[in-house]
């Protein structure tokens, strides 16, 4: 009888170590659970922050390049002024000398009258 009644108290210690190991094995499956909730959370959170910042990649590129081209813009726009000015300048010494050769050549032909002013 010694033997059985050894036998079954080590059955009820390994059936009570048994159901402590159980017990700490879903302890430890309801903290993985809550690990992979969290995980799952912050890999979510992390795709929309990636997203958002690949928008806001886009954005700058898009900016950069309309700073690029208004400052070409401005450049050439520049560049236009310069030739019309320069244009300018050259019509009016061609207007000039015109007069004075029309005034020499016909003045002494016919009187120019003075414009009052």
């Amino acid at each position: 009888m010694d033997i059985i009644n050894m036998k079954n108290i080590q059955i009820e210690e390994m059936t009570s170590d048994l159901e402590h190991r159980i017990k700490v094995r879903e302890g430890l499956e309801d903290d993985n659970q809550g690990l992979r909730d969290t995980i799952a959370d912050l890999t979510s959170r992390l795709n929309s922050r990636n997203t958002s910042n690949n928008e806001l990649i886009k954005k700058v590129a898009s900016m950069n390049n309309t700073i690029v081209n208004e400052a070409q813009r401005e450049k050439n726009l520049t560049q236009l002024v310069n030739k019309a000015r320069h244009g300018t300048q050259a019509l009016q010494k061609a207007m000039q000398s015109a007069t004075s050769d029309l005034e020499s050549a016909f003045g002494s032909i016919l009187p120019i009258p003075e414009v009052d002013k």
